[in-house]
Formats: structure tokens, C-alpha cells, sequence
């Protein structure tokens, strides 16, 4: 067959192959690549029934058929392709159930990657793509419930997301939310935290198939600018900004405008933001239906047609756009229409786009690049116009340019907002860069592109193009600098998935692939398969280079591309006629395979007869393959080294070891058994192996032994004593505070007999139980007997007063000690001679009922001597406390001062320092030592001469081998102290004594009376001259503050002393009080006439206070008393000051 033949067959029948194909040269036509011959079967067969041909003409597609397969064979054998599996480095992130994979946000600064899926937001480190934060944001329940009801499938009803922008520490994310777009910000670096929400219309499209495309702008007028649909059927597409006033959108339903539009992409320069999409050709549309591509721009400071154009003030002014123009040239020229992926590089003011023939006629590919001066160039061009609706589109040049202006931001223009409602188009399409794209395909369809340019050993930068196919594949191009001609330098592949995304970063030197079944990064340096210095020139990869100090394929040394030891050479395509040296590629994984062993072999060859009938179990491995594919040899290079198959986990059946000598017998006479083992270690089963067959130990009896002798009886064992188990707890000695319980147990578990050991340890235990404090209990004494406290003495007079008391009890705990007893009630009556009494007002006495705390100590006194005051407070802890007082005072020091005889001043004695510690009194063991001082007069002095305590030295026993003394306890209950010691050497004469020792506390001798100095006062040097001038000048005051005190006693006395007899005779100011309680049914009252001081006496007394006693007692009445001192002036208050306000 002609080659002629041959490339006409290609063309027309290849494009029933679905899979890839390799260019070779830039405007070439490419080969398919095939993974098996089903599919050229296929081609085979159908071609023939085509034909119709007779025999002859079948052995001519035959022949066909076998070049096809012998191209294809080398084609597939052409270095550059590598497979997923054998990519190095790569890393891959997917979630179980996790689908759509679609958006990508680098963020170099923090080292992570946002990624947008179905229903969920990931944080991901950018090399490992390791996890960081997840954040799950589907729709919820009722807008799925509505999305489904709306006749949209189940797959269609989830939250796709669709827009993934950064703004400083912002986030912004959009998503379908079930077809009701739906907007947040959140945290970059804490993506579950949604700072607000929006809607989403104009910003998200409804439809997860709908394309959309949007940008956060910098600058001063900034604002998110979309291209997006905006309804729920999708047909009001449109290019919309929004997050910065005035809000503008293309004009509505305006096919002029826009076209049911599918966005591709956008980016921004300085003053412009620009769109690329495809739509249906207005201008094409009286000749049919036609998909044309377009780059749209408008000004970001764009302020619409304002307040005076109403009917656009929400329009755009400056929106404009053009056609994009990549063909192969010729008389009649061959159209990519349709775009299908951008990416758009600032450094060199560069877009590269890949186009698409349209989806009904042969696939077929172009890779196209628009300068931005080109881009310019159509914008500042003439307008394509159409008058009316049946009129032609003409060629419209326009003056003035207000409609492609952005100026500085002011009142719109009239004349623009004229000129943007009638001119849209462009007539001038975008040219290319070059007359003819730089890269097609044949039975290929492009998708999506991202560049990258790098710079090598002879250029100042190259571009390198990455290129994702809708199969899977991703292709890897070189742009040469001098000629752009375009070199397949790898073809990666098939992925997993095809790409719905696809963008490289220069950080990292990778391309991040974003799939349906999740995120893959390929690292785009593979330098590793080229092991000879030759095929790393031939390959002819940018990134790569020779390096003779590793002598190894690797990058350039430290970025240093002009490195004498590091060659390189990208002048030109792959080199594909050279040698080329195979490599393997990566292991497969672990499956079972199968093997078989000698024993196998000949037990099948017995049993042939019998297969059929039984069939046994297949002995497996585990094992892995790799082919020496990665590149494979080509063109005389060197086939691979190495093992093809690794093999592991094989089954192995068990197998006995030799049998083991015979043992001793198992005793010496009468009847004795001896024993030999053997075990199934030889081999030992493993991996579902069969286990030895057969007993693992033989027994026989031994013969020839004598009988044994009769024994003698022995004497039973002692039996050794054992505890029962415990018993159970006694009752706890305290109900609260504090107390101990005791178990016991018994040593009868047995019990020892023969002189067995008893039980060790002790027979009880005891814990601590109750430690809860006691409730605070209260009672309430009865009322005393009514006492007469006052009378009048006036003659005639037969009314007195009586009174009678209750006290309260508060108390803690059981200690007698901390009860608490206070006067809680009083009450009076009035009563005659008669016997008759009228009730007076119950007076409540101080009560520490309302919340009061506890008293604190007594405070130190306020005189040393003559009398002084000491006083106590307390906090109210529960409010209100209205009842009781919060200070109380007492007498204190009431003994007489020492008085000079010359002048009638206090003088009181002062004490020298104390002298030094004398000796212990002991020494060894336990002794006292003392202190004295002197009175210095010129008085005597109060508190002791002497100061004791105790001294410790060391113990009069041998000390020989104990370790020192522990410290004294504190004093426990029984006022004792210990301490012990530990004897650390053992032997004749070491460790003589106790190892235990108990004392008892003795008293501080230094804790003395309040006059006394303590220990720890220093005195200060005072000269006695100076100790007798202050003791004058405190006489002299003395006297005169006595003088005045006189003089105001004896005047008030003159003033208040009245002439009744009531006031002849001084008022006892003692009363005594019975503390038993008695009946309150049993009180009398009395009558009778009274001696007028109150005074109960404890005898059997038939006339209580001198009165007749009634005839409601007829006997005495017999009680504990206690005396209360009252004030002489007011019977109302009584105080009860015995022992500290303690009674018992």
C-alpha cells in the first residue's frame, strides 16, 4: 500500500480509536495510542463490511490492518510516554464519598492549597497534600427537598463549589447549594469559620454543568467581577460585578451583548478586566448556527450610565468585545471555534488557549497564542454594527473613542452611554501570535492548559505548555524560543479521572491536577528516567540537564543553569532514532499467583487419572511485576537489569522434624513410662499450608525395673494458718466530722495446726468514714421561771416588773467543747401584789440566727493593767443579719496597777534581755535548757524570770549503726510525740536500743501572760534617765486628766440623783439565772412583796424572791442557776459572760 493510501485511511477511519494519539512535529497529523486491539478489530470490520469487497479486497484490509498495528506498536513504544503509576513523587488527596474536585486556591505565603468539592472545603498542605482543615458545607435538607421537587436529578441537588477566592485573611466561596447559589467569607486560616453569607445569584451559576468564571479586582474601585448565569434555567447569562458600587451587569436578554455564553476563564491588568467565552455568533446567524470564541473587556472604574440615563444606570459603559482567531491559514481556512481552556501570563502580556473543533464533526485540537498588543490592537479598531434586524452587519469606524475609555472616575459621558448601547462587537478579530497555531491534534480534543516558562543552559526563558486531554491525558510541551515550533517532550498518563482542573505552580515546580475522584500533583521535573548522558540530551526537557559531578539526569546545580558540569540541550524536538535504554517501571501491586513444587508436579502426574473427580487446593504467593517500560529499549539501547517478579507469603506446608531420643524413664522403679517427641517445624505451615499429619510424641513402658519399696508413714505436715476473707464494715463511730470503722477477719481459713505458722499481719483493718462536716444542730432551752428584776419602792406602789429568758444551744459536731450557747429570747410582764400580771413586748436578744459568721479570737487588751477593754468581730456571711451585733467587748488585765508612792503615777517594772541558752541538763538523750532575765524596777515586773525548753542531743545508747533520728511528730490526741530510726547496719554490737521513741509534750514555758515579754522581743537600749522623765510626765498628765474626771462625775451625780426612795440603796447588779429547763405549764406567777434585787438563790426555798409562792406550786422547785450581771440603768439587756459566753 502507498503512504499516501495509508495517511488517507488514517484520516478518515482512525477516528473510531477513543484513545490518545503523540504528535511529532508541530503541523503533523498524530498516531493513536492504543492499550489493545479490540478497538482495531472493530475498525477492521466494519471497514470490510463497508466495502462490500470480494475475497481479494479482504486480504488487502488485512494488510492494512497489520501496518496500522505495527504503527501503533511504536508509537506506544516511544519514550515519552509515562504512565500514572510510573510518575515520581507525586502525591494524591481524596476522601471516601467525595466527589469534584474543581476548584484550587494556592496560598504560597501560609504553604497550603484551599480546595473546593462537592459539599466540602479543604485546607491541604502544598507538597504533601496532606490534610489540614476540612470543612463540610452541603445544602441543606429543604433546598434539596425543593431542588428535587423542581425536576433535577439527585447528583445535580448538592452544593458543587464553584468560585474560591482570597482576599488578605478572607476567603471567598461560592457554591449551587442545590440550584440556590449561595455565598460565604470566611477565615483562611480557619475555614470552618463563616464570617458572612450572601446570596450567591450572579456571583455562582444554579446548574453544577454551568460554567462561571469571577475575580476579586485590585485597586481602588475593586469589586468580585462574574461571568455567570443568573436564573435557574440558565438562559440570563451575564458578566456582573458586585461587592463595590455601582452594581453592573451586561445588558439583559440582548444576544448583541451576550449570547448563551460559556465562560472559560478571566484576568485583569491595569486598567481592564477581560473575559473568555464561547457563544453563539449573532453576526453568523442568518447563515445558521455557529459557535464563535470571544475576549470581552470592560473598565474596572466603569460607573454605568448613572441617575441621568435611568433605563442603564445599571449597564455597562465600556463593555466591548472581539473575536478570537485560531486557524490553519489558507485559501480557505480551517477554524478551532471553540475554546475550551486559557491561561493567561503577565510576565510576557501572553494568553495561550486551547481550541476544539465543534463536538459534531472530527476531533481535532489547536493550541493558539494572543499577544496583548494584538488584543489592543482589535479593541481600538472599528466596530462590527448591524442597523436592524434583517439588515446586514457592516464595518462601523467611529471617531471618538468614549466608549474604550477609562479615565479617571467622573460623571459618565453622554456620548458613551450612546455608543455602549450601540456598539458591542468588534470588527477586527484577536489575532494569534503566529499565522498558523502553535500546536494541533487530529482525533483529539483538548480541555484545559497551564503554562509555565523556565529558563536553561542557552535560553533566557522557555515556555513550556501543559495540556489535559478529555482522556486523561496530560501533555507536556516545549515552545522553542528562536522558531516557536512546538516538541512533545512527556505525555503523563491515562490519570484516573479526567481533569477538571489544571494549574502549575512555580513554588513547587508542579501541576496540580484537580479530578473527579480527587487531587493529584505531579512534580514536572522527571529527569530520573534517563540514565545515560546521551538520552538526557536527546530528550530535549527543559527542566533537565547532564550533571558530570553526580553523573546523573538531574536539574540545573543550585538554580545555576550556566554551570560548566551541567550540559543541556533545547534546541530542538526529542530525539526518538538514538538509542534509548530501558527502564522499568514502578512495581505492581501485591496479587495471589500461583506456583508449584516437585512433590506437586509428581503427585499430579499420579493422580491424573483422578482430576477430574478431586480436585485439591491450589498453592498460592503474593507477588509483584514490573515491565521494562519506563522507557522501554529502543533502537539498540540496553534492555533492563534485574528481576522482573518478586515472590513472597508462598504457601508452605508443614513438615516433621526427626524423631527426638528416648527420655529417661519417669522414675526408677515399678511402673515407669519413657518418651521421644518430634515437631511440625520442618517446615513450619505458613500462608494456608497444611499441617503435619501424625502424633507429635511416642510413650512406651520400661521393662527390667525392680518394685519399689513399701514407704514408711510419714508424719502429717504442720498446717499453716489462713485469713478468711474480711468481714464486713462496723458502723462508723461518728455520724459526720470524721470517725474510724474496723472489719475483721479470722485466721480459720484453716486454722494452723502442728505447729503451724499463724496468720500474718493483723487481723482488723480501719479507715477514716463520714468525713463529711455535721449539719449544724440547734435547740432551744425552755423558758425560765418568771423573775421580778424591778419594783418600785415608792410608797403605795404595787406593781414590779419580772421577766424570764430562753436560751439558744448551736452546735457542730459531738464535742461539748464546741457548743455554742447564746440568750436567744426575753420576755416582761407587768405584775401586782395580787397576782396578777399584764404581758409586756417579747425583746429578742442577739442571735447569731441571721447569717452572722463565727466570732474571731479575742483581740490583745488595750491596758496592761487597771482594766482594759478587748475586743472580737464578725462578718455577716448571709444578708440580711438586722438581728446581733458585729463587735463585742469584754474587761481584760482588770488587776491593780503597780503606784508610786511620790506621785500616785503607774510605774511598772521593766525587763532586762533575756541572757543566753544555758546547757541542756542532759547529756544525751532528751534534757532542758533555761533562760533568765532581771527586773530593772523601779517596780516589779510582771510575767516569769525564767524561760525553759527542751533540748535533744545525742541518744545515750550506742549509736552504732543506726541511721539519724526523724523529727518529732506533732503532738497527737494523747499529747505525745514520736519519732523513729532505721538500723542500717546489722551485726554483734551495732544497733543497740529502740527504734521507736515517745514523749510527752510538755508545756511552752515561754507562753506566758500578756504583761510578759516574749522571747523573741529584743529590748531597746533606754537610759534610766530617760525611763524617769517619761514616768514624771505620765504622773503629771494622769493627774490632771483625774482631776477633770472627778469634776465631771461629782456634777452629774448632783444633777441626777432624785428624791424617791426607789434610788436609796444600790441595785444588785447580779442576777442569777436557772439554766434546767422546766415546764412552761409549771411557771408560776408570783405575788407577795419583794427585797427588790432580783435574786434567785439555788436552795429549796417555799418563798421564790421573798414572795408567797401560789397554790399552783406546791412544791419547790429545784434547777441549776448561773449568775448574770445586768446594768443598773436598763433591764432590757442582759449579759451572760461566763467562761466566754460558754455555759455547760
Amino acid at each position: 500500500m502507498r503512504g499516501s493510501d495509508f495517511m488517507v485511511w488514517r484520516d478518515y477511519y482512525l477516528h473510531f480509536d477513543k484513545e490518545q494519539s503523540i504528535v511529532h512535529r508541530a503541523r503533523k497529523l498524530a498516531l493513536p495510542w492504543s492499550r489493545g486491539t479490540a478497538d482495531f478489530d472493530r475498525v477492521s470490520l466494519n471497514f470490510g463490511a463497508e466495502a462490500g469487497t470480494p475475497k481479494m479486497e479482504r486480504w488487502t484490509v488485512y494488510a492494512v490492518t497489520l501496518q496500522i498495528f505495527a504503527a501503533i506498536a511504536r508509537a506506544t513504544e516511544d519514550f515519552r510516554h509515562i504512565s500514572y503509576e510510573d510518575l515520581a513523587d507525586t502525591s494524591m488527596f481524596r476522601q471516601e464519598g467525595v466527589t469534584t474536585y474543581s476548584q484550587l486556591l494556592f496560598d504560597v505565603a501560609r504553604q497550603q492549597v484551599v480546595v473546593g468539592a462537592r459539599d466540602n472545603l479543604y485546607r491541604l498542605t502544598l507538597t504533601s497534600l496532606t490534610d489540614l482543615e476540612h470543612a463540610s458545607w452541603s445544602a441543606p435538607e429543604d433546598k434539596v427537598n425543593t431542588c428535587q421537587n423542581k425536576g433535577q436529578s439527585v447528583e445535580d441537588c448538592h452544593n458543587y463549589i464553584k468560585v474560591l477566592l482570597s482576599n488578605g485573611k478572607s476567603l471567598f466561596t461560592c457554591g449551587t447549594y442545590a440550584f440556590s447559589p449561595w455565598c460565604t467569607w470566611r477565615e483562611i486560616e480557619n475555614i470552618t469559620t463563616v464570617t458572612s453569607e450572601m446570596s450567591g445569584v450572579a456571583m455562582c451559576p444554579y446548574s453544577p454543568h454551568t460554567n462561571v468564571t469571577a475575580l476579586l479586582s485590585r485597586g481602588p474601585s475593586g469589586g468580585l467581577f462574574a461571568g455567570a448565569s443568573t436564573d435557574f434555567s440558565g438562559a440570563d447569562s451575564t458578566i456582573y460585578r458586585t461587592l463595590a458600587s455601582p452594581n453592573l451587569r451586561t445588558q439583559q436578554y440582548d444576544s448583541k451583548w451576550l449570547n448563551d455564553p460559556q465562560f472559560v476563564g478571566s484576568f485583569e491588568t491595569e486598567d481592564h478586566v477581560y473575559f473568555l467565552f464561547r457563544e453563539s455568533a449573532v453576526e453568523y446567524i442568518n447563515c445558521g448556527k455557529k459557535i464563535y470564541s470571544r475576549i470581552a473587556r470592560v473598565c474596572k472604574n466603569d460607573r454605568g450610565g448613572g441617575e441621568t440615563w435611568y433605563m442603564v444606570k445599571d449597564v455597562w459603559t465600556t463593555f466591548s468585545k472581539a473575536r478570537l482567531n485560531c486557524s490553519l491559514p489558507g485559501e480557505f481556512p480551517f477554524y478551532y471555534d471553540e475554546i475550551q481552556g486559557a491561561a493567561y501570563h503577565p510576565e510576557e502580556g501572553t494568553i495561550y488557549a486551547t481550541f476544539t473543533t465543534p463536538i459534531n464533526g472530527i476531533a481535532g485540537s489547536a493550541i493558539c497564542a494572543f499577544d496583548m498588543s494584538a488584543v489592543a490592537a482589535s479593541f481600538n479598531g472599528p466596530f462590527k454594527h448591524q442597523e436592524n434586524a434583517g439588515a446586514a452587519w457592516e464595518r462601523r469606524p467611529i471617531t471618538h473613542r468614549h466608549h474604550q475609555s477609562c479615565g479617571p472616575l467622573s460623571s459618565t459621558n453622554p456620548q458613551q452611554v450612546i455608543d455602549s448601547q450601540w456598539y458591542q462587537l468588534m470588527d477586527d478579530a484577536v489575532q494569534s501570535t503566529m499565522l498558523e497555531p502553535l500546536h494541533t491534534a487530529t482525533l483529539e480534543r483538548f480541555t484545559h492548559i497551564a503554562v509555565d516558562v523556565t529558563p536553561t543552559k542557552l535560553h533566557r526563558s522557555v515556555t513550556v505548555l501543559y495540556v489535559a486531554t478529555a482522556t486523561g491525558l496530560i501533555k507536556k510541551i516545549s515552545v522553542l524560543p528562536r522558531t516557536q515550533e512546538t516538541c512533545i517532550v512527556e505525555v503523563w498518563g491515562p490519570l484516573p479521572s479526567p481533569p477538571l482542573t489544571l494549574q502549575f505552580l512555580k513554588d513547587t515546580q508542579s501541576l496540580y491536577v484537580g479530578m473527579e475522584s480527587g487531587l493529584l500533583r505531579i512534580p514536572a521535573v522527571q529527569c530520573h528516567r534517563h540514565r545515560s548522558r546521551q538520552a538526557c540530551l536527546n530528550a530535549q526537557e527543559p527542566y533537565c540537564g547532564w550533571n558530570e559531578h553526580l553523573m546523573k539526569c538531574a536539574q540545573a546545580p543550585k538554580q545555576d543553569y550556566l554551570a560548566n558540569h551541567w550540559h543541556q540541550e533545547v534546541t530542538k524536538c526529542p530525539v526518538l532514532t538514538d538509542p534509548v535504554d530501558g527502564g522499568w517501571s514502578a512495581w505492581s501491586p501485591w496479587s495471589p499467583c500461583q506456583h508449584s513444587t516437585g512433590e506437586q508436579s509428581s503427585e499430579h502426574h499420579a493422580h491424573s487419572h483422578s482430576h477430574s473427580e478431586h480436585t485439591e487446593k491450589i498453592d498460592t504467593c503474593q507477588c509483584q511485576t514490573r515491565e521494562c517500560n519506563n522507557p522501554p529499549p529502543q533502537h539498540g539501547g540496553e534492555s533492563c537489569t534485574g528481576a522482573r517478579v518478586r515472590v513472597t507469603n508462598c504457601t508452605v506446608h508443614g513438615g516433621w522434624t526427626a524423631w527426638s531420643g528416648w527420655s529417661s524413664c519417669s522414675q526408677t522403679c515399678g511402673f515407669a513410662m519413657k518418651t521421644r517427641r518430634r515437631t511440625c517445624t520442618n517446615p513450619a505451615p505458613a500462608f494456608g499450608g497444611r499441617v503435619c499429619v501424625g502424633h507429635d510424641h511416642d510413650d512406651i513402658m520400661c521393662i527390667d525395673l525392680p518394685p519399689c519399696p513399701v514407704p514408711a508413714k510419714a508424719n502429717p505436715p504442720p498446717q499453716n494458718g489462713q485469713w478468711s476473707a474480711w468481714g464486713p464494715w462496723q458502723a462508723c463511730s461518728k455520724p459526720c466530722n470524721g470517725g474510724i470503722r474496723v472489719r475483721k477477719r479470722m485466721c480459720d481459713s484453716p486454722s494452723p495446726k502442728k505447729s503451724g505458722i499463724e496468720c500474718p499481719g493483723c487481723d482488723f483493718q480501719i479507715e477514716d468514714c463520714n468525713t463529711h462536716e455535721c449539719a449544724e444542730t440547734k435547740r432551744y432551752s425552755g423558758w425560765t421561771p418568771w423573775l421580778a428584776v424591778n419594783s418600785s419602792l415608792q410608797s403605795g406602789s404595787t406593781v414590779y416588773l419580772e421577766k424570764r429568758f430562753r436560751f439558744s444551744c448551736r452546735a457542730q459536731t459531738y464535742d461539748p467543747s464546741s457548743v455554742r450557747v447564746q440568750l436567744a429570747k426575753e420576755e416582761e410582764r407587768f405584775c401586782r401584789n395580787d397576782g396578777s400580771c399584764l404581758r409586756g413586748k417579747d425583746a429578742y436578744v442577739e442571735s447569731n440566727e441571721g447569717g452572722w459568721g463565727e466570732w474571731s479570737s479575742w483581740g490583745s487588751c488595750s491596758r496592761p493593767c487597771g482594766r482594759g477593754i478587748q475586743h472580737r468581730t464578725r462578718q455577716c456571711e448571709a444578708p440580711p443579719c438586722d438581728i446581733g451585733l458585729s463587735t463585742q467587748n469584754r474587761v481584760c488585765n482588770s488587776h491593780q496597777c503597780n503606784v508610786n508612792s511620790g506621785n500616785g503615777n503607774t510605774v511598772e517594772g521593766q525587763w532586762s534581755c533575756w541572757t543566753e541558752w544555758s546547757e541542756c541538763s542532759a547529756t544525751c538523750g532528751i534534757g532542758v535548757r533555761t533562760r533568765t532575765r532581771e527586773c530593772l524596777g523601779p517596780e516589779s515586773c510582771n510575767g516569769p524570770r525564767m524561760a525553759r525548753e527542751n533540748c535533744e542531743i545525742a541518744s545515750c545508747e550506742s549509736l552504732a549503726g543506726w541511721d539519724t533520728w526523724s523529727h518529732w511528730t506533732p503532738c497527737d490526741g494523747d499529747r505525745q510525740q514520736h519519732r523513729k530510726r532505721t538500723c542500717l547496719q546489722h551485726g554483734l554490737g551495732m544497733c543497740q536500743g529502740l527504734t521507736r521513741e515517745t514523749r510527752d509534750c510538755l508545756p511552752d514555758c515561754s507562753d506566758n501572760d500578756v504583761n510578759a515579754l516574749p522571747s523573741s522581743v529584743e529590748t531597746l537600749g533606754v537610759t534610766v534617765g530617760a525611763a524617769a522623765s517619761g514616768c514624771v510626765a505620765s504622773f503629771i498628765i494622769g493627774i490632771a486628766l483625774t482631776v477633770m474626771l472627778c469634776f465631771y462625775y461629782v456634777k452629774r451625780r448632783k444633777s441626777s440623783i432624785p428624791g424617791s426612795p426607789h434610788y436609796i440603796s444600790k441595785q444588785n447588779s447580779y442576777v442569777t439565772v436557772p439554766l434546767k429547763e422546766v415546764n412552761a405549764k409549771r411557771q408560776p406567777s408570783f405575788s407577795g412583796s419583794t427585797n427588790g434585787n432580783g435574786t434567785l438563790r439555788n436552795k429549796n426555798n417555799p418563798n421564790v424572791n421573798g414572795l408567797g409562792s401560789p397554790k399552783l406550786y406546791p412544791k419547790s422547785l429545784d434547777y441549776e442557776s448561773a449568775t448574770l450581771k445586768r446594768n443598773s440603768h436598763g433591764q432590757q439587756h442582759i449579759r451572760a459572760d461566763l467562761d466566754q459566753d460558754k455555759y455547760y
